[in-house]
């Protein structure tokens, strides 16, 4: 199922979930390095990959016994380059300053 403008934006919002999504657009990561680059526990981040994974925002790649995320959903990179002021969110009548 293909998220909603609304529900990707409120997906996204979640600090822990951003931080996530903001970690796998530099590349795939598995939930062991996740745990030790955030200092989150396990069954939290777990949690939040879940959400992510059911919403089809980050796709997982189970290697042994590792399991591995990346992004599936390219909205996910522009709306991340928005938010980092990357580029400009193209809102028409404005002028970015």
């Amino acid at each position: 199922m293909k998220e909603t403008t609304e529900s990707l934006l409120k997906l996204m919002a979640h600090p822990i979930r951003l931080l996530i999504l903001r970690h796998l657009r530099d590349g795939e990561c598995c939930v062991s390095r996740m745990i030790d680059c955030f200092h989150i526990p396990q069954p939290n981040i777990s949690q939040h990959l879940k959400l992510l994974l059911t919403s089809k925002l980050v796709r997982v790649e189970q290697r042994g016994r590792q399991r591995c995320y990346s992004l599936a959903d390219p909205r996910v990179e522009k709306v991340l380059a928005v938010l980092d002021g990357e580029i400009s969110p193209g809102i028409s009548g404005r002028k970015r300053r």
